[in-house]
C-alpha cells in the first residue's frame, strides 16, 4: 500500500476511534439522568455513526486483505463501542 494512503488511513481511524470513545463516554454519562433523554438519544446516534463506519472500515480492510495493523485497527473490536 502507498505509504501516502497508508498514512491517511492511519490518522482516519486514530480521529474516528477517538471520537467514538468520546460519545461512548458521554452516552454512558447521560445514562440514568432524568431529564437527558433527548440528549442521550442523540448521543446514542451519534456512537451508532462511529460504529457503522468503524466496523465498515474493518470488514472492507478484511475483504481486500488489508492487514488491520496498517490502518492502526489491529486491536480494534468495534463491538466493543455497543456494549
Amino acid at each position: 500500500m502507498c505509504t501516502t494512503y497508508q498514512g491517511y488511513l492511519q490518522a482516519i481511524a486514530e480521529t474516528l476511534r477517538e471520537r467514538a470513545a468520546q460519545a461512548k463516554m458521554e452516552v454512558e454519562q447521560l445514562r440514568g439522568i432524568t431529564g437527558k433523554a433527548p440528549s442521550l438519544a442523540f448521543q446514542r446516534g451519534i456512537l451508532l455513526g462511529y460504529y457503522e463506519v468503524l466496523s465498515t472500515m474493518v470488514s472492507q480492510a478484511e475483504a481486500f486483505d488489508i492487514p488491520l495493523e496498517t490502518i492502526g485497527l489491529a486491536d480494534f473490536q468495534p463491538d466493543k463501542l455497543l456494549s
